[in-house]
């Protein structure tokens, strides 16, 4: 009997052992675990300045200088026909080149009756004087064209009438248009002009034949 009862209480042990330790084991796990908290912030006062001492402002940035202006070059225009460029600021200079009435040019310089000044459309520098350039534009100096005047107008009736004949006769295939002509053996045509015959040909021989309108009509046309 006694030695039943030894190996049930050994057995009992063995048993209850491994409880024993999954119980400490799940025992620490489970206890709540204690937050550090963080050290107090400490602060710290600066110094202050020193007597006597200033402080010194942080220099700014320099400043940019505006920007200058540049004026836009000057142009003249030549005023005069053949007006010559030359090398130099003399009338004695080679000549470079000629411009016309109205050509402009830009001003590199001047030298008393003297202008130096560059030709955009050539690209030639040189020097043209003073007294054949304007300031003015073309446009507003340049002398203005008188209205050409058709040379029919300009005649007068009696002479329009003195052409309109004569282009009658020459339109005429014969030498006998008019009773004032000749004939090819030098006879007067007189009465055997075709002027004189009726029928057929009816060319001008005179003033008379000549009507307003046809000296309208040539004018129209001429």
């Amino acid at each position: 009997m006694g030695r039943r009862r030894a190996s049930t209480s050994a057995r009992t042990v063995l048993l209850l052992a491994p409880l024993g330790l999954i119980a400490l084991i799940f025992g620490q796990g489970s206890s709540p675990s204690r937050t550090s908290s963080p050290p107090p912030v400490q602060y710290v006062s600066l110094p202050a300045d020193p007597p006597g001492v200033e402080a010194v402002a942080t220099p700014s940035a320099p400043s940019q200088p505006a920007a200058s202006v540049v004026p836009p070059p000057e142009t003249l225009y030549v005023s005069g026909h053949k007006v010559p460029l030359r090398a130099e600021a003399n009338g004695k200079a080679a000549i470079l080149d000629r411009f016309g009435p109205g050509e402009a040019v830009t001003v590199l310089a001047r030298s008393n009756e003297w202008v130096q000044v560059r030709n955009e459309r050539t690209q030639r520098e040189g020097w043209i004087a003073k007294k054949r350039l304007r300031d003015e534009a073309p446009e507003q100096f340049e002398k203005p064209v008188k209205p050409t005047i058709s040379p029919s107008v300009a005649l007068g009736t009696a002479a329009i009438a003195k052409l309109l004949i004569t282009a009658s006769i020459d339109a005429y295939p014969s030498s006998c248009a008019c009773p004032y002509q000749s004939d090819r053996g030098g006879r007067s045509c007189g009465r055997r002009s075709a002027y004189s015959r009726p029928g057929g040909f009816a060319p001008l021989c005179y003033a008379k034949d000549i009507t307003p309108e046809m000296v309208a009509s040539y004018r129209a046309s001429h």
